[in-house]
Formats: structure tokens, C-alpha cells, sequence
């Protein structure tokens, strides 16, 4: 079967390995933060490899997402990316950062795009009640499309916003946990003690598979690559009051888990958020 493609407007074309474009917008992606790239109104730092963002334009083709929800602004980039790829009908982008973000603000303005956007700045990703306020202010009817999380990284932070959000994702959607993968990397042995102190977020992605294998009507289907890993939902239904990946894992992945997370001491199955900081990856 051949791959999806996007129509001609949104088409992301490469015209450098580090730069990008998909209409009148143009991207530098860089794999780190890098606070000395140039940005204009019309141009904007991403912070992702370009592998990443090749698996995000086969993504957005072939979901063709309507509703998408980002934890993590950062510098606007992505979130104009997402948005320039999808063309959706409503992006929710939030960050815990004081704001404003003056690149994404610029852009909305400059293209009259604010009944597309709704950025909310200030917000703590593990806030179930302001997450549960935004996502009512949507008006999201059909569920959500496409959530991407790309805010601490932190395993108890990230499993916390999933616990929100997942059940607000319509059947077949799309949730992607950007940098799952940053304790078993390279970059796994520079960090400092604030990173190597907690639990490794690939723990909450095997979570998910776990519940995939013993709950596929939860947890449809679990891919992992470059960049992240995206949780299609299933067509079970999901109460939002009371949704918790703990109710679906089996007592040998539950005991396989508790092993993974007892190399970080304080932490336990279902921990949350709890003690942890909501400082950004490096």
C-alpha cells in the first residue's frame, strides 16, 4: 500500500539536512536546545531531529488529525509545524513557561489564524483540573485527534498528563510521548542528578504496551522509532474521572514494572507526579 500524502500546500520539503519548509513557513530543526539559531515570523526553531520530523509528516498524512492538543511550546516551532502539517480546526498548545511565546504569537497574528490556536502558558502538565478546563473550553465533541507531549519528559509528569488526556482521545487517535527514549540513549551518561535520579519515561511506554498485550480494546496498538512513541487508543470506553493504566496491567507486568522502578528509589507503580520537577529535557 502506498504511504499517504499530504496535499500540495502542506507538502514538508527539505531544502538543507537541517532546514525545512511546508508552504510560506520555513524550520531549523536541531536535536538539542540551541538558543543561537535565528528565528523570524517565518522562521522557526524545532527542536527535533529530522528523523522525527519525517515520522510526524507520515503521522499527520495518515491520521490527518482535526483536534490536536501539544504539552510543550518551547519556542513556538513545533507547534506551528504541527499546525502548517495539518491544517487542523483547532490546536490546544500549552507550556508551564511564563509566555508569551513571541515566534508562535507573531505567527498567528501576522496569518490570522487565532480562531485556530488556543495557547494557554502557566499550566503544570500534572494539573488534572486545568488540563480537565481546557479541554472543556475546546469543545473537543468528537474526542481528540492527536496529543503530542513533549513537555518534562519526566516519568511521573508524563504519566500523569497521559492519565488526563488519553481518555479524551477519540478511538483510533493518536497519543505521542516525544523523547521516551532519553535514559537509554547516549545522552543517558551527561546528565545530571536531577535526570539520572528519575525514572526513565521508556518505563511508562512499556506501560503501555503492557496493557496493549492484555487490553487491545484499551490500547490498540504501541509504536516506537526516532523521536517517540504514539498509543493508538481502542474502541473500549474510557471514563475520564477514572481512568488509570494500573487497572489494566496484569500482576506479571505489574511486577515486572515494580522492578524497573526500584532502581529509582520513592517511586512505585501509578507514583504520578509527585516530588518531581517540571524542568524540560535536555
Amino acid at each position: 500500500m502506498a504511504a499517504a500524502k499530504l496535499p500540495p500546500s502542506q507538502q514538508l520539503a527539505w531544502v538543507g539536512y537541517e532546514e525545512c519548509r511546508v508552504g510560506n513557513a520555513r524550520f531549523t530543526c536541531t536535536g538539542a536546545f540551541d538558543w543561537t539559531r535565528r528565528m523570524g515570523i517565518n522562521h522557526l526553531v524545532v527542536v527535533k531531529s529530522r528523523a522525527s520530523i519525517d515520522r510526524y509528516v507520515a503521522l499527520i498524512a495518515e491520521a490527518r488529525p482535526r483536534t490536536i492538543v501539544e504539552l510543550g511550546i518551547h519556542r513556538g516551532g513545533s507547534t506551528v509545524l504541527l499546525e502548517r502539517l495539518a491544517r487542523p480546526d483547532h490546536i490546544v498548545a500549552l507550556d508551564i513557561m511564563e509566555g508569551p511565546c513571541p515566534a508562535l504569537e507573531s505567527f498567528i497574528e501576522r496569518h490570522e489564524l487565532a480562531d485556530r490556536f488556543s495557547i494557554h502558558y502557566r499550566i503544570d502538565q500534572s494539573d488534572r483540573t486545568a488540563l480537565e478546563r481546557i479541554i472543556t473550553e475546546a469543545g473537543f465533541e468528537h474526542g481528540i485527534d492527536l496529543v503530542v507531549d513533549d513537555a518534562s519528559h519526566r516519568y511521573g509528569l508524563t504519566r500523569s498528563s497521559f492519565t488526563t488526556l488519553f481518555p479524551h482521545v477519540r478511538p483510533g487517535g493518536h497519543f505521542v510521548i516525544e523523547d521516551w527514549a532519553w535514559a537509554q540513549s547516549d545522552a543517558a551518561g551527561v546528565l545530571d542528578e536531577s535526570w539520572t535520579g528519575t525514572p526513565s519515561l521508556g518505563i511508562l511506554v512499556f506501560e503501555c504496551i503492557s496493557v496493549n498485550a492484555a487490553h487491545r480494546d484499551v490500547i490498540a496498538e504501541v509504536t516506537v522509532g526516532p523521536g517517540f512513541a504514539t498509543i493508538v487508543r481502542g474502541p473500549a470506553e474510557l471514563d475520564p474521572a477514572t481512568f488509570s493504566l494500573d487497572d489494566y496491567l496484569t500482576e506479571p507486568s505489574r511486577a515486572l514494572i515494580s522492578r524497573m522502578l526500584a532502581a529509582w528509589p520513592g517511586e512505585a507503580p501509578g507514583a504520578g507526579a509527585e516530588g518531581e520537577s517540571a524542568d524540560q529535557a535536555p
